[in-house]
């Protein structure tokens, strides 16, 4: 997905743990317009929780894009319910591309 997003002319940050995220944020200033996190993570929380900790400790509105290739029925049902859009994996690229949209441009309207 990273070599997909950078093909788009999208600047990437991949990281892997939330505690490298955070981190991350804490040095670099840059504005992050997306959160594209997977649902289940190596760590004791979701991507859910991730993406509301990621949020909170920026303080502005970011657009949140959860993918998964989980089928539980009780995790879909979490993911489903968090607000946040969902992509089962494998991704497909245009979809990829028309939620990531989606995403900015809401979030510029909120900003605005």
């Amino acid at each position: 997905m990273k070599g997909l997003l950078t093909q788009w002319g999208c600047e990437v940050i991949a990281v892997a743990s939330s505690t490298e995220a955070v981190a991350h944020l804490k040095v670099d200033q840059s504005t992050i317009d997306l959160i594209i996190v997977d649902y289940r993570l190596p760590e004791s929380l979701s991507g859910i929780d991730i993406a509301r900790v990621l949020q909170a400790e920026l303080g502005y509105p970011v657009g949140v894009l959860i993918v998964t290739g989980d089928t539980g029925p009780e995790r879909l049902q979490e993911a489903e319910s968090s607000g946040f859009p969902l992509l089962h994996k494998p991704v497909q690229p245009a979809k990829l591309r028309s939620t990531l949209q989606f995403l900015v441009n809401k979030t510029r309207l909120k900003i605005n």
